[in-house]
């Protein structure tokens, strides 16, 4: 999908991708564990989001 994406000017690397799908799977997986309240599931959610546009931003060298 950030492949392909047609409003990004630079995309990140496969690597880049990788690193970032697999410290996402990560959180998940602490996510199913401990069974959080919705409050935590929408802090936690917001703090994927912007863990994932940080990362991506930084690889691809476009910081907002």
């Amino acid at each position: 999908m950030l492949q392909t994406a047609p409003d990004t000017d630079s995309r990140p690397e496969g690597f880049a991708i990788d690193t970032m799908l697999a410290a996402m799977s990560g959180v998940m997986r602490s996510i199913l564990e401990a069974r959080p309240s919705p409050a935590m599931a929408r802090k936690i959610r917001e703090q994927l989001v912007l863990m994932c546009q940080s990362y991506i931003g930084a690889a691809t060298g476009r910081l907002d």
